[in-house]
């Protein structure tokens, strides 16, 4: 037992923000990732999930974000 495990006696939990440990982690892929290849220009869109993506200037911003297979 080290002393970050020992109980506080208040009252209150000390141990509960467990989960923010594992999700604080995405639990999932992007459809699209930052490159941060590169720090000395403005980081740009990789592809990531979706293997394209396409922006319609005409209802910006949305647009088609094909995914990869599987």
């Amino acid at each position: 037992m080290t002393a970050a495990d020992i109980p506080l006696t208040l009252g209150q939990p000390d141990q509960g923000y467990e989960g923010n440990r594992f999700t604080g982690i995405p639990l999932y892929d992007a459809l699209v990732e930052w490159d941060l290849s590169q720090g000395e220009k403005p980081s740009g869109l990789v592809p990531g999930l979706a293997t394209e993506w396409h922006v319609d200037p005409q209802i910006r911003p949305a647009g088609s974000l094909p995914c990869a297979p599987g």
